[in-house]
């Protein structure tokens, strides 16, 4: 394919996760790249392994500790999900606690920490609603304690990092590759923080999390965030003398750090006073941090029908399938339609 599609000599990195199959497929590109082709360049970056695969990994060792937890609210997701009479009884639970208005508890994909941690973003407001589905509903046993609740409200919100960051450099709109390294620096401040936790859950978390081998936060000395980094850059004095490209651009005031500016458009703005960094940029900056955005093209995960919902016809199911279709095209078209009509306006 590569081939095929003319790549052969522009192929700059190739980002997947850490599956065995992956690493001897880079292994093979690699030697076709240096010995097949005889190109002469440094395949040393080529292999970008998937950012939000390797948080992943970290973040399930972590979840380890509260296990028991987690379990706990699947089964009480299935439970609902098995007849329409528990369905109802959790209606009238919902109703009786006022909490009608709060969403309700999707099943997660055990091997994707972030939609356990959306269970539980989704469970915790209804625990006083679990609690009176089981003094109402004698059949129901999988509530967990208060003190089971107590710590997943803490664990929520250590793991809240991990999933900001993952969704940040995970992003389809805008470049990642430059806003990885920030996110995970915060990730280990963040976690120097929980070692001195009041919490014994949360320390033990951390070893876990520590054993990967990924993420280490022992033995390092850092300072308590990053605006000391965009402090100290702000300070530093640019000089008058005659520099190469790369010096000057390393020397120049930075701008300040913040969510809306636009590195695309900076980089447009000044590559006609910094052409060869400006191409260097063009090529970093086009590889993806992870590999959410290819594998959501290709997923069939939410087309997977579950024991729940197996009582289904295949007509039904097709049918709901179509729907669904339909309605995510409903906001593309609109789009477009505006669009159109803004571009006939201003004919």
């Amino acid at each position: 394919m590569i081939l095929e599609w003319n790549l052969d000599k522009k192929l700059f990195s190739i980002v997947v996760d850490n599956a065995t199959n992956n690493d001897v497929m880079i292994r093979k590109v690699k030697d076709w790249i240096l010995y097949d082709l005889l190109v002469a360049r440094d395949v040393d970056l080529l292999h970008v392994r998937c950012s939000a695969h390797i948080l992943n990994l970290i973040v399930q060792d972590g979840l380890n500790e509260i296990r028991g937890l987690i379990d706990k609210i699947r089964e009480t997701v299935r439970y609902l999900n098995k007849s329409p009479a528990a369905s109802q009884k959790f209606e009238m639970a919902l109703s009786q606690c006022n909490l009608t208005d709060k969403r309700q508890v999707a099943m997660d994909v055990p091997n994707r920490w972030n939609s356990t941690y959306e269970l539980l973003a989704t469970a915790l407001p209804l625990k006083e609603a679990f609690s009176r589905l089981q003094r109402i509903d004698k059949n129901y046993h999988c509530n967990p304690s208060e003190s089971e609740w107590d710590v997943a409200g803490v664990v929520h919100e250590c793991l809240q990092i991990f999933y900001e960051a993952t969704d940040h450099f995970s992003g389809r709109k805008y470049p990642t590759s430059n806003v990885f390294f920030p996110d995970v620096c915060e990730i280990h401040l963040k976690m120097i923080e929980w070692e001195k936790s009041d919490y014994d859950y949360v320390r033990r978390m951390l070893c876990h999390l520590v054993k990967s081998n990924v993420i280490s936060s022992s033995g390092v000395e850092t300072r308590a965030s990053l605006r000391d980094f965009d402090r100290w850059c702000y300070e530093s004095r640019v000089s008058n003398n005659q520099k190469s490209e790369l010096e000057s651009y390393l020397e120049e005031a930075r701008f300040p750090r913040a969510e809306t500016f636009n590195i695309l458009d900076w980089w447009k703005t000044n590559s006609p006073r910094l052409p060869v960094l400006a191409k260097i940029a063009r090529d970093i900056l086009a590889v993806p941090a992870t590999t959410v955005a290819s594998e959501a093209a290709f997923s069939v995960g939410g087309r997977i029908i579950d024991e729940s919902r197996t009582c289904l016809l295949p007509d039904a199911v097709e049918a709901l399938v179509v729907a669904d279709d339909w309605i995510e095209s409903i906001p593309k078209r609109t789009v477009h339609m505006e669009s159109s009509g803004t571009q006939t306006d201003n004919a």
